[in-house]
This record gives structure tokens, sequence and C-alpha cells, in this order.
């Protein structure tokens, strides 16, 4: 079964304050990731609120779903 995933992009380029960004990747993606922008820092509880809306969805439906946040 195909199913979206998720990528943790750990930016440590300020010392000791290290960030977690999340990227979520589409199942119908049929080609590699070029590059991951820090769009969505893990430490923001809206973006962990989307991150546990969307697992809930796409399990709530079970048909494979495109995502729609954290894109």
């Amino acid at each position: 079964m195909k199913t979206p995933f998720f990528v943790g992009i750990v930016d440590r380029s300020t010392a000791r304050r290290e960030r977690i960004h999340v990227k979520g990747i589409d199942a119908r993606q049929s080609k590699g990731i070029a590059r991951l922008a820090p769009h969505h820092d893990l430490a923001e509880d809206a973006v962990k609120i989307a991150l546990y809306n969307e697992v809930c969805r796409f399990w709530s439906l079970r048909n494979n779903p495109p995502l729609t946040q954290l894109i």
C-alpha cells in the first residue's frame, strides 16, 4: 500500500539551537527529493496539530488520500 510519509529536517546552523522541520511527501510522488526547505517548524504547535490531523485523516479514510498540509 502506498502511503504518504514525512521527512524530518534538522537544522544545526546555530550552535545548541537545533530546529526540526517536517516535510510531507505525497505517496503519488514519482521523483526523488532534490531539496528540503525548512518551512514547517516542529516547535510550533500549529505544525504539530497539522501533522497529527494529516495522520488521523489518512488512517480514517484508508484510501490513499493526498496530503493537504505540510507539503
